[in-house]
C-alpha cells in the first residue's frame, strides 16, 4: 500500500454517504464527510477515499472505505483520518 502524503475532506449530507452502516446511524449531531487522499507516488487526489461519520459530542468516528466501518475515539475529523491512515503517530483506538 502506498503511504498517504496528504488528505483533505469535505462535509456532505447523510444522503451522499454510500456506506450503509454509516447511513443507518442517523444521528442528529453527526458530521458526515468524504475524504480525498494524495498518495506518495501519485500526483492527484483520489476521489474514492473513505467516508466518515463523526460524533463531535461523543468524540467518536466511524470510517468506511469499501467495507464495514471501523470505529475509533477521535477528538476531531482530522484526528479520525490520521488514526485510520496511521499518520503522525496516531492509530485506531476502540
Amino acid at each position: 500500500m502506498n503511504k498517504v502524503e496528504s488528505y483533505q475532506y469535505r462535509e456532505v449530507s447523510q444522503d451522499d454517504i454510500s456506506a450503509i452502516d454509516l447511513r443507518e446511524e442517523n444521528p442528529l449531531s453527526a458530521i458526515y464527510a468524504h475524504v480525498s487522499i494524495k498518495l506518495e507516488c501519485k500526483e492527484f487526489f483520489e476521489e474514492t477515499g473513505p467516508e466518515i461519520l463523526y460524533y463531535p459530542d461523543e468524540r467518536r468516528a466511524g470510517i468506511s472505505w469499501g467495507a464495514d466501518a471501523e470505529w475509533t475515539d477521535a477528538h476531531s475529523i482530522e484526528n479520525a483520518i490520521e488514526r485510520f491512515f496511521n499518520l503522525n503517530g496516531w492509530a485506531m483506538r476502540n
